[in-house]
C-alpha cells in the first residue's frame, strides 16, 4: 500500500483556495494549472487554465445585478474571443442567447437564440437564425412535456422537424417516448 506521503508533489492535485473557502487554484498531475476568480457575490468569474507548452485558455463571466448570466466570453493564446450572451424576461426566463462557445456550427458563424415562454412559464419555441430553424414545446396540464418537434424550418413547422411525444403515468413520472421521425 502506498502512503499519501510517499507520493512526490508532481504525483498529487495540489489546491489552494479564497478565504471564504472558494477554490483559487488547482494544479493536478497531467491536467493544466487552474487558476479562478470570483465576484464578491461569490460567483465565479474567471478561470484560467494554463498548460506545461506555454498555452493558455481564459474564460470570464459576467452577470446582471440579479445574478442571471449576462455575457460568457473565452480566450486562448491562439485564438481570438468567442462568447455566448443571453438577455431575460422578467420572470428572468432566458429570452435571447448569442452562443459561439459551444456552438457546433460548420461554418463557425455564432448561433442566434430567440426564446419564448407560455404564460405558465414553460419553454414553448426556440427560433435560431440565420439558420432558420425551430424547436417547439408542448405541456399537458401539469407542466409535463407532452410533445416535442426539433429542428423544423421556420414558417414550415407543420410539416418538417423531428417530432416525439411523451405520456405519463398517475404520478407525473414519464412512462411513454414515442418518436415519430423526421418529417421532410
Amino acid at each position: 500500500n502506498a502512503s499519501v506521503d510517499a507520493l512526490t508533489d508532481n504525483e498529487k492535485t495540489q489546491t489552494t483556495h479564497w478565504d471564504p473557502g472558494w477554490v483559487r487554484t488547482t494544479n493536478a498531475p497531467g491536467a493544466p494549472r487552474q487558476s479562478y476568480d470570483y465576484t464578491p457575490e461569490g460567483w465565479q468569474a474567471k478561470r484560467r487554465a494554463e498548460g506545461k507548452d506555454g498555452g493558455w485558455r481564459e474564460m470570464e463571466w459576467t452577470y446582471f445585478l440579479d445574478g442571471t448570466l449576462q455575457r460568457q466570453e473565452g480566450r486562448t493564446n491562439e485564438e481570438d474571443l468567442s462568447f455566448n450572451q443571453y438577455t431575460y424576461d422578467l420572470n428572468n426566463n432566458v429570452r435571447t442567447a448569442l452562443i459561439s462557445v459551444g456552438a457546433h456550427d460548420p461554418e463557425g458563424e455564432p448561433r442566434d437564440l430567440t426564446v419564448e415562454w407560455d404564460t405558465l412559464d414553460q419553454l414553448s419555441k426556440v427560433v435560431e437564425t440565420p439558420r432558420n430553424r425551430v424547436d417547439l414545446y408542448e405541456h399537458d396540464l401539469n407542466g409535463n412535456l407532452a410533445a416535442r418537434v426539433d429542428d423544423a424550418i421556420l414558417g414550415q413547422e407543420g410539416t418538417t422537424g423531428h417530432r416525439h411525444e411523451y405520456t405519463y403515468d398517475g404520478r407525473d413520472k414519464m412512462d411513454f417516448h414515442l418518436d415519430l421521425g423526421r418529417k421532410r
